[in-house]
């Protein structure tokens, strides 16, 4: 029988579930990593020093501040590259780096971070850029030798991130649009689209117990829209998260099931099925309806209950 639910949603559940379930000791209790002047107070000028506090505070945020890595600022070749007289505020959305650019290189005693400089005119595709390159340096370093990783790396390695708490980040960076000169101009600097990372934040989201509304916040218009669907159905699947806190290697084996998208209307009038320990972890509280309180019964009530029945009585 076919799993319910749809293919490729399930598929990325997994992909997420076998990531947790390798990495789960190495992650430990991390938070939601946001876009706003809270976790990132410095200002951004686009220069060296700019991009060097980036990335510190990335590390710090992701708990990763003991791991060496070097900064580097390359000028490599370009595709597509758009003449500066044209576009070189970087209005026109991000610089795509060529194929041959490495982005990460193990140096062995640490990490080299390469970014190219034109990358420094857009930081949100530069944070989205640092976030999934931090999340390939915690695979690389952490994983157990011997034990393969999931291929496409890349999916792998923005799926540590989000787990990392670096979601919101690769979020922004799934979907850049830029109206320069030559008219509107969608950009995606991750390998995942927006509804998979949306999917992928949302499940790190309630195992993390953090409300939607604050990963809402900061999201534009196409990303928003994607959480919101994912979010529904993360929150129609209260057992799912469950499975994924406690045991993860089982939902990386697929089994687990997956409900359909549910209203809150539609979840409060479903059965309640749904285990304590399960409700506790999505921080919902039971929405059982009690039954309705009695009034207090007053002395007029009560002569009114004598004369009916004393006529009763006379008839």
């Amino acid at each position: 029988m076919q799993p319910a639910g749809d293919p490729a949603e399930r598929e990325l559940i997994e992909r997420f579930a076998n990531v947790s379930a390798h990495l789960s000791r190495e992650f430990g209790q991390r938070a939601m990593i946001l876009p706003n002047a809270e976790f990132f107070p410095d200002t951004y000028v686009g220069d060296a020093e700019s991009v060097q506090r980036l990335l510190s505070r990335l590390q710090q945020h992701a708990g990763m501040q003991d791991m060496p890595i070097q900064l580097a600022l390359l000028a490599p070749d370009l595709e597509g590259e758009v003449a500066p007289s044209q576009c070189g505020s970087g209005g026109c959305g991000p610089a795509a780096v060529g194929a041959s650019f490495q982005r990460v290189v193990d140096q062995g005693e640490s990490w080299q971070l390469n970014v190219a400089l034109p990358e420094l005119l857009h930081p949100v595709a530069l944070t989205a850029e640092l976030a999934r390159a931090l999340g390939l340096i915690f695979l690389l370093e952490t994983h157990e030798p011997g034990t393969p990783i999931e291929e496409p790396l890349d999916i792998t390695s923005e799926l540590v991130a989000v787990q990392l708490g670096m979601g919101p980040l690769l979020l922004l960076g799934s979907y850049i649009y830029a109206k320069g000169c030559g008219g509107p101009r969608i950009s995606q600097v991750t390998s995942l689209g927006p509804s998979e990372l949306a999917l992928a934040t949302a499940l790190f989201g309630a195992i993390s117990a953090t409300p939607a509304k604050v990963v809402l916040r900061v999201l534009p218009v196409t990303q928003k829209e994607a959480f919101d669907e994912a979010w529904l159905l993360v929150r129609s699947n209260p057992e799912l998260i469950a499975s994924l806190k406690h045991s993860p290697e089982l939902v990386a084996l697929g089994n687990f099931q997956l409900e359909a998208r549910r209203s809150w209307l539609g979840r409060w009038l479903a059965p309640k099925t749904v285990s304590e320990e399960s409700a506790f972890l999505l921080g919902e509280r039971s929405t059982a309806p009690r039954p309705p309180a009695r009034k207090p019964k007053s002395s007029q009530h009560d002569e009114l209950k004598s004369l009916v029945n004393d006529a009763f009585d006379r008839s």
